[in-house]
């Protein structure tokens, strides 16, 4: 059965920190046959504010 993760993530200065996370993230993934659908990709809000945003 297929299944998804979304995550909101915030723009954050590129650091080892960031890459690592990304791996381990992805590691999770792996065993599972899964992977990213779309990952740091732009998008549109179609309708409200996304979370985290004040205006």
């Amino acid at each position: 059965m297929p299944a998804y993760a979304i995550a909101h993530l915030g723009e954050a200065t590129p650091h080892p920190e960031i890459a690592e996370y990304i791996e381990r993230v992805s590691a999770t993934f792996e065993p599972h046959g899964g992977r990213f659908l779309a990952h740091a990709t732009p998008h549109e809000v179609k309708e409200g504010n996304r979370p985290g945003q004040s205006w």
